[in-house]
């Protein structure tokens, strides 16, 4: 557990805090420092799989307005009565 979410905290008492009422002391090591990197690290394999999938997800979105023509005219009518709505309601 890391004492330092507890910061600002002054009456919380007993594990893993040392004694009631005081801050805790930052590590000297450098744990504290690996986790934080390796939390980055995990957060930097989320942004690089995001721009692949969201591109592959247009790619196929368009093979299929493209290719697929009962597709394509269903979609379109699909836009075309929302535009409707929309502009019934505004």
């Amino acid at each position: 557990m890391d004492p330092f979410i507890y910061v600002g905290n002054l009456n919380l008492c007993g594990f893993p805090l040392p004694k009631c009422g005081e801050e805790p002391m930052p590590p000297t090591s450098s744990i504290g420092r690996d986790k934080e990197n390796e939390v980055e690290d995990n957060h930097m394999w989320i942004y690089i799989g995001i721009g692949p999938d969201f591109g592959i997800g247009i790619w196929v979105f368009s093979w299929i307005i493209l290719f697929k023509k009962p597709w394509r005219d269903a979609y379109f009518h699909w836009i075309d009565n929302m535009c409707t709505i929309f502009h019934l309601v505004t």
